[in-house]
């Protein structure tokens, strides 16, 4: 029998702004094991996906 634990995701969303922040974020909520797919804006032009460790 399913129960509402069963079909929940466990996928995060995260909004940053600025690269201060995006880099704040990363050693915060990421681990190695993770799975990141990034999405970003820069100067109005459409930047990602890429590697979660990309940003040092």
């Amino acid at each position: 029998m399913a129960n509402e634990k069963q079909f929940r995701a466990r996928t995060r969303i995260v909004a940053t702004r600025g690269v201060a922040e995006y880099r704040a974020t990363i050693p915060a909520l990421v681990d190695r094991d993770d799975v990141v797919l990034e999405v970003g804006c820069e100067c109005r032009r459409p930047v990602g996906p890429g590697p979660a460790n990309a940003v040092q």
